[in-house]
């Protein structure tokens, strides 16, 4: 299970990020956490980018509800089955047969109303609810 203070490996991954890249990231995952906890959280890096992974089980891949993605000068909210979400406004961005992304590019995005409404039905979605 997942804590709100960031832990070691985290903070390791993102040691040579902007800080302000670095303040976004640690921010949302913190809105994350705030709406779907209980989770477990994976994190790795790959070449151009740290990944976060939550999910409602220890299946972390499998069972994946969202994903933060941190590049250099962004961070992405990512749904792995986020052609499910409804997006009535058409916010979230993606063209392949799953996958949907938020760009995030300063603290100020994280009050968009959509992020915590997409978080809830991901998570409502992953665990069997059709959420209202």
């Amino acid at each position: 299970m997942t804590s709100r203070k960031p832990p070691r490996k985290l903070t390791e991954l993102l040691r040579r990020y902007d800080p302000a890249i670095k303040s976004l990231a640690y921010a949302l995952r913190t809105v994350i956490l705030d709406e779907i906890a209980p989770c477990h959280e994976h994190m790795f890096a790959q070449k151009n980018k740290v990944v976060m992974l939550f999910a409602a089980t220890d299946h972390v891949i499998e069972d994946c509800i969202c994903q933060i993605h941190v590049f250099v000068k962004c961070v992405q909210l990512a749904f792995p089955r986020g052609i499910d979400l409804r997006d009535p406004t058409g916010v979230l961005q993606g063209s392949g047969k799953a996958f949907r992304h938020l760009k995030l590019t300063t603290r100020a995005d994280l009050e968009r109303a959509e992020i915590r409404t997409f978080l809830r039905e991901a998570r409502a979605n992953e665990v069997g609810v059709i959420s209202p």
